[in-house]
């Protein structure tokens, strides 16, 4: 295997240390690393999509990255560029400046392409944007304004069932567009409402389409042209990136491809057949991305030095181009890309517990998210002002990291294989001293998995499930379990499949005694109807928490919903985002008006955050009543979002609004 040449100098960052950063409420919760260094992303959108890195100037010692923002708070969308600083010392990890938002020629983001692609071309920056099936826009970046600049429509043909490009200057100074296109085959099938996906044998009923990489070649960027195949339709399962990598030096030439599994692929350039090859470390283990969806994008060094890009509905990671093996490309484990001024990240539609995970007094956080993993932000501060680790460690079982995954059989289909949403609550489940994880997730189980602690960590054993006269309890997904003591005993609050509120008593370690409905105070029962016709994906996805956030003695209801759900009841509640199309932070608070052995609740309230709506996104937020950051002892919320922040709010700047306000304003 060829071994890469000179490694470009950057600066090299100082070691990572903490420090104590103070809350600041209606904000997300920001690293402790003294130059903010965290995960590199968009703050306020669920994808970190790379578009392309480029140098945005002939002079520039280190290169610009673009990335693309399709998808959270509509003022959050568009396009940002962000230049490499420099390389973190401790661990080697890219280190970006915060991402800059640019102007686009399309103006409104509502109006933005469906996708785009940015290049260097003769020492400037050009782009290209899909118009129409049969026409690509070109346009110019200009670094000082900060500005896209279209130049022409270009005439092309081959862009039907297209759904992404990436470009590049090859060695003889030509312009290559990869293009990713399906198969034809169609994903979903006809069925009745609330029918299944599957058939009785549990196969899917659809087709799982399949993707292959088109490729045209330009000598001129205003000449168009057509796309030819450079690999079957039938290349990868659900396709989702590739960019075209060319290396005379390293032996490389060929076409690099991921899926929305986060598998990668290798197809030569000049071989004959269609064949394909994995992609691997020097130790021979397939290299993945760890999120759905993934794009990629190549990154050349001045040195020579070639790494990919990767990001979709986790962090952004980058990978060392090593040579070409045996067997196809050799590239590096991937390493998480980072950014200065940055917040914390959970991966996207975070779900949080503050607690003492560690045992050393202080409150850290413990995360789930839509990857199926749980992270640990240790505070190395006091709960009053903490300090939370940028580097979140992943919790982990005996052989490895915790990852949670429906696989094949999903509520949405088998194309939902790797999104886990791990919904976790902290609960010392057996009594030893050691809080233990009671979760739930995208499969609906009850599930429970025992903490030790040892010299090096917290180790989780393996989950078993929570069990009603020896069947599995089964729910809606997405579902943040509640569990508590009350009086002595143990309780879980969980919804079950028609969309309702039950409390269940815990038995004995795996079995658990239903209790009946959680009501309201006029004796209904609590439900959470999605407010659509569409049930798969919309029902469940609720986030409960018990807590006295009254102070009264008795326990509450702390919510969190998507902004499809109709809570407390199908006919009028909130948010109801279809019916009242009003955005809102989708938090509620519940007063029980009974007392723990009878509670009874009244309609839900929803926050204002300092006398305004809060947008946090439409997917179902995660509220964590907690004391951090209180003087007083007080509740006070954190909330986990679809873009894998955490914002903290500070329980003075809350105020209520009711049902009827928010069905009055319509």
């Amino acid at each position: 295997m060829k071994k890469a040449g000179l490694i470009p100098l950057f600066l090299f960052l100082s070691l990572f240390s903490f420090a104590q950063v103070p809350l600041k409420s209606g904000k997300p919760v920001m690293s402790s690393d003294p130059n903010g260094i965290a995960p590199l992303g968009v703050l306020q959108t669920i994808a970190t999509v790379p578009a392309g890195a480029v140098y945005l100037k002939p002079g520039d010692a280190n290169p610009s990255l673009f990335l693309l923002a399709r998808v959270g708070v509509p003022s959050s969308r568009g396009v940002y560029v962000a230049t490499l600083n420099g390389v973190r010392k401790a661990g080697g990890e890219l280190v970006f400046d915060k991402p800059v938002k640019i102007k686009a020629y399309w103006g409104k983001p509502s109006k933005m392409p469906d996708y785009g692609c940015f290049f260097n071309y003769k020492g400037g920056v050009l782009s290209f944007w899909a118009e129409s099936k049969e026409s690509l826009t070109l346009a110019s970046y200009n670094p000082d304004e900060k500005q896209l600049v279209k130049i022409a429509s270009v005439k092309v043909e081959g862009l039907g069932g297209v759904y992404g490009i990436s470009a590049v200057e090859l060695e003889n100074g030509s312009i290559e567009i990869t293009a990713i296109a399906g198969d034809g085959s169609r994903y979903r099938t006809d069925r009745a409402q609330n029918e299944s996906w599957y058939d009785g044998a549990m196969i899917y009923k659809g087709a799982l389409s399949k993707g292959g990489v088109r490729k045209m070649t330009l000598t001129d960027p205003l000449e168009g042209g057509s796309f030819t195949e450079a690999s079957p339709a039938s290349f990868m399962i659900a396709l989702s990136g590739a960019v075209r990598i060319q290396d005379s030096f390293m032996g490389a030439d060929g076409y690099l491809a991921v899926n929305r599994f986060g598998v990668l692929g290798w197809r030569d350039a000049s071989s004959s057949r269609f064949g394909r090859s994995w992609v691997r470390d020097a130790s021979g283990k397939s290299i993945e991305y760890p999120a759905n969806g993934a794009s990629v994008s190549l990154l050349n060094f001045r040195s020579g030095e070639k790494r990919i890009l990767m990001g979709g509905e986790g962090k952004l990671v980058s990978c060392r181009f090593d040579g070409m093996g045996e067997n196809g490309p050799v590239f590096s484990d991937p390493s998480t890309v980072l950014m200065l001024g940055g917040a914390l990240y959970t991966g996207s539609l975070g779900v949080p517990e503050v607690v003492d995970w560690d045992g050393d007094g202080v409150q850290d956080i413990i995360c789930g998210n839509s990857e199926g993993r749980i992270l640990f932000f240790k505070n190395t501060g006091t709960d009053l002002v903490p300090a939370y680790s940028s580097f979140a460690e992943e919790l982990c079982w005996e052989d490895g990291p915790v990852c949670i995954r429906p696989g094949y059989i999903g509520v949405q289909g088998p194309f939902e294989a790797v999104w886990g949403y791990m919904c976790p609550s902290v609960f010392d489940w057996n009594a030893d001293g050691v809080p233990d994880i009671v979760f739930s997730d995208s499969r609906g189980k009850l599930e429970v998995m025992y903490a030790r602690r040892t010299a090096t960590g917290t180790i989780l054993g393996r989950p078993f499930a929570l069990r009603q006269d020896g069947l599995e309890i089964k729910g809606l997904w997405r579902v943040k379990p509640a569990v508590a003591e009350i009086a002595g005993r143990v309780c879980v609050v969980n919804m079950d499949g028609d969309g309702t509120f039950h409390r269940w008593w815990k038995v004995d370690e795996s079995t658990l005694v239903d209790d009946g409905p959680l009501l309201l105070r006029g004796g209904t029962p609590i439900t959470a109807h999605s407010g659509t016709a569409d049930r798969d994906g919309n029902f469940g996805r609720v986030k409960i928490n018990l807590c006295d956030w009254d102070a009264d003695g008795d326990l509450d209801l702390i919510l969190g919903t998507p902004m499809t759900s109709c809570l407390p009841r199908p006919d009028k509640g909130i948010p109801n985002g279809p019916v009242l199309k009003q955005l809102m932070m989708q938090v509620f608070y519940m007063e029980n008006v009974g007392n723990d052995e009878r509670p009874c609740f009244k309609d839900p309230v929803g926050f204002y955050v300092k006398g305004k709506d809060l947008l946090l996104g439409v997917h179902a937020n995660g509220p964590e009543p907690c004391t951090v950051g209180s003087a007083s002892g007080a509740y006070n919320l954190l909330v986990g979002c679809e873009s894998g922040r955490l914002f903290w709010i500070d329980r003075n700047d809350l105020a209520t609004f009711s049902i009827k306000d928010r069905y009055d304003k319509k």
